[in-house]
């Protein structure tokens, strides 16, 4: 990541970043992309959600849009505009997220911004990490946020981790809230001293499988046309432990955000290695045919908001790496499991 944007230490000195670092040009492209992002919206985004939304079309709006948003608190509320057709419950922050990065993410007339900018994304991984310390302040979560939750958000289940109405933990955040524990007993393990059985590390959706060779190669995965990964050393940039997933499979899960947002261990061990990763910030938008936003998980496609990765090798280890916006968060455990065979979980999760 660009040095300067690694030293600055909120969303608003990123905003300043943009300011000074933009030249004529670059601003030419970013605006490029906001216009044709509301020039599409307009033909096929629903005319309710459209008009619900900001659609800044130059360098100022530009600017007093991230402005607002640095400071914007999730909530879900019961207007009509938020409501998900097939359920009627609300998805405002869903939509928020994708209009944020549906923003950036056009075709300009030579390419993406992450293609022509070379440090747009850095800037957006700095904005979006600063945010999330914002939603880990005091300020970004109060008793009407969660009511607002409880009235119009029943897919987040939050009954779950409640004890006669009062969260089972302290929610002092935003983040608190999202990442909340669930009530004992409701995530039941089979076998849990068997460790020949892996134990899915989060409530996950399987999207697919790709067989790792024995050079720890995989199937091509390409990140918006631009970013491409065929190598498990590439994804664990450097880990020691990398090679050990050498003739093996790699498993794809999809976490979506209204799930229980918590990684457990697939099998008993303990933690041998930690460490975190510079990575992409990247969500790939489109309009679905019934005028919604919709957002590609297919492990081709892009990096959605995070990614776990879990790996059993060698009969003593495994690695579970955990990737949340804009890091990723590597651990080694060592497992107590015989003749396990390797395998290399990826989640692609929405985190705040």
């Amino acid at each position: 990541m660009n040095q300067v944007l690694q030293q600055l230490n909120t969303s608003e000195q990123a905003i300043n970043f943009l300011i000074k670092k933009a030249t004529d040009k670059q601003w030419s492209f970013i605006e490029e992309s906001l216009i044709v992002s509301k020039i599409k919206a307009n033909l096929n985004l629903e005319n309710d959600l459209f008009d619900a939304l900001d659609w800044p079309l130059d360098r100022q709006s530009y600017l007093i849009y991230l402005d607002e948003f640095q400071k914007w608190i999730p909530l879900d509320n019961k207007l009509k505009v938020w409501r998900k057709p097939e359920t009627l419950n609300s998805q405002e922050v869903y939509d928020r997220l994708c209009h944020f990065y549906y923003l950036t993410d056009q075709q300009t007339g030579i390419g993406t911004l992450i293609d022509i900018i070379p440090w747009f994304n850095d800037f957006l991984v700095h904005f979006t990490e600063n945010w999330g310390y914002f939603l880990s302040s005091n300020e970004s979560f109060n008793d009407e946020k969660l009511k607002s939750y409880l009235k119009d958000s029943p897919q987040y289940r939050i009954q779950d981790s409640l004890l006669n109405s009062s969260p089972n933990s302290s929610w002092n955040s935003f983040n608190d809230f999202f990442s909340r524990e669930l009530n004992p007993g409701l995530r039941p393990i089979d076998s849990p001293t068997n460790n020949k059985i892996i134990t899915t590390p989060a409530d996950c959706t399987f999207k697919g499988n790709f067989t790792i060779d024995s050079n720890s190669n995989i199937e091509e995965i390409t990140i918006k046309q631009t970013h491409t990964f065929d190598n498990i050393n590439e994804l664990l940039k450097g880990s020691k432990y990398a090679d050990s997933f050498a003739n093996g499979t790699m498993l794809h899960y999809d976490l979506g955000p209204y799930a229980y947002h918590r990684f457990h261990s697939p099998v008993c061990g303990l933690v041998k290695e930690s460490y975190p990763l510079f990575g992409l910030t990247y969500l790939d938008v489109s309009i679905d045919d019934n005028g919604l936003f919709n957002t590609t998980d297919n492990s081709i496609k892009g990096y959605q908001f995070s990614f776990c990765q879990t790996k059993f090798y060698n009969l003593k280890f495994y690695l579970c790496l955990l990737r949340y916006n804009p890091f990723k968060y590597v651990f080694i455990f060592r497992s107590k499991a015989e003749n396990l065979f390797p395998v290399l979980c990826s989640i692609s999760a929405t985190s705040l």
